[in-house]
């Protein structure tokens, strides 16, 4: 995935964010180029009326978007929404996380704005 698709993924989540004050965790594979994008990218968007703290964005409203490596486990304590990021072609691997994290969230959120 390139980065201009990465950025405009990441521009609908904070906008989807934004308007339902969810939390939604975009999970990204950690591989030398596409997680290192995401943060670099996540940093350079930040609303200004939000807060940064490394790895997720908190807005006044409420939302939170948070970005994690794929090898982070999901055991998250609050209710959360996830989405991918990153993924191109999905192997065995990817479908093994992707299940992993479908089965722990309240609901899958594309990058493109339709829920799965």
């Amino acid at each position: 995935m390139d980065e201009i698709n990465l950025f405009e993924s990441l521009q609908y989540l904070m906008k989807y964010v934004r308007t339902s004050g969810s939390w939604v965790i975009a999970v990204c594979p950690d591989t030398d180029t596409t997680y290192p994008s995401c943060i670099n990218l996540m940093a350079g968007i930040v609303p200004h009326d939000a807060h940064f703290s490394g790895r997720t964005i908190l807005f006044p409203e409420g939302g939170k978007l948070t970005l994690v490596s794929h090898q982070v486990d999901c055991d998250f304590a609050a209710p959360f929404e996830v989405s991918f990021l990153g993924w191109g072609k999905v192997t065995s691997k990817a479908t093994d996380v992707m299940a992993k994290w479908r089965s722990a969230a309240q609901r899958v959120i594309s990058s493109k704005g339709d829920s799965l």
